[in-house]
């Protein structure tokens, strides 16, 4: 049988590794050469997004002082939140990754450790369940589009939800990431802090688990939403395609409601 460790036991070896392991200064983190493209490519990208986002975002004010007293459709309201969120991802993950990997350790302390750590999980967070705002509002449109133009607030609701849901599943950042300090040989001088979640697991599983959850709402969650909303899309048109000429009247009907909730979107 294994052996067990104690939660006693394991605290203690944390708060040791926290405070007062000798690291040889060989041993450190440095820049590599790979680290150096890594940062090129990642402020490189962080100089697109921002102009491209941002110049979205200004074509968007454009449309909105065109139409004055009127109030912008349900897709460009739907693009506005995405762009938003996408700028918010640029300004925050790019830059706090290149600066990372210049400096390779932690310099900015306890508080921004958990804060930018928090909010580096909240944007990449938000983008993808706007996208998936995206993907329901656009099959809803396809499949009950009467049901969507007589129900504005459903919209606000969901675009609501997808901010809420950000903040609440990016909550537990704060929590787990902490400082960890390293000192050398003589155990005198801190050679090395960095900001990560060292010991906020009780068990291995425990982290495990937590990275699953979180790939799976960021990336396989989104994604199995946005295929099902695609097939029922291409399921409904298929079945307006295949309807016999006399039958065809109401499906004709919805399409061109669908048509001219389309051209008012866009």
């Amino acid at each position: 049988m294994a052996n067990s460790v104690s939660p006693e036991q394991n605290q203690n070896h944390c708060s040791a590794i926290n405070n007062s392991i000798p690291l040889v200064p060989g041993n450190l983190p440095t820049l590599t050469l790979s680290g150096k493209i890594r940062v090129t490519v990642t402020f490189f990208l962080f100089l697109l997004s921002t102009i491209f986002n941002a110049s979205f975002l200004l074509k968007l004010q454009k449309w909105t002082r065109k139409e004055k007293g009127k109030k912008l459709s349900r897709m460009k309201v739907l693009l506005k939140h995405l762009t938003l969120a996408n700028l918010l991802e640029t300004l925050i993950v790019m830059p706090l990754d290149g600066m990372w990997n210049i400096t390779v350790q932690w310099y900015a302390g306890e508080f921004l450790c958990k804060v930018l750590s928090y909010l580096k999980l909240f944007s990449m967070y938000a983008p993808a369940f706007l996208m998936v705002v995206i993907s329901l509002d656009r099959s809803l449109a396809i499949t009950r589009p009467l049901a969507v133009q007589s129900n504005r607030k459903l919209e606000q609701s969901m675009t609501g939800l997808a901010w809420i849901l950000s903040c609440v599943f990016a909550g537990p950042q704060l929590y787990l990431f902490r400082m960890i300090h390293l000192v050398d040989i003589s155990g005198q001088t801190e050679v090395f802090s960095q900001c990560a979640t060292h010991c906020s697991f009780p068990q291995w599983w425990h982290q495990a688990f937590y990275n699953f959850f979180t790939f799976s709402c960021l990336f396989l969650i989104p994604l199995l939403i946005m295929l099902i909303c695609n097939a029922k899309i291409i399921f409904t048109l298929t079945q307006v395609l295949h309807q016999e000429p006399r039958s065809m009247y109401p499906f004709t009907l919805m399409l061109i409601v669908v048509a001219s909730n389309f051209k008012q979107q866009t």
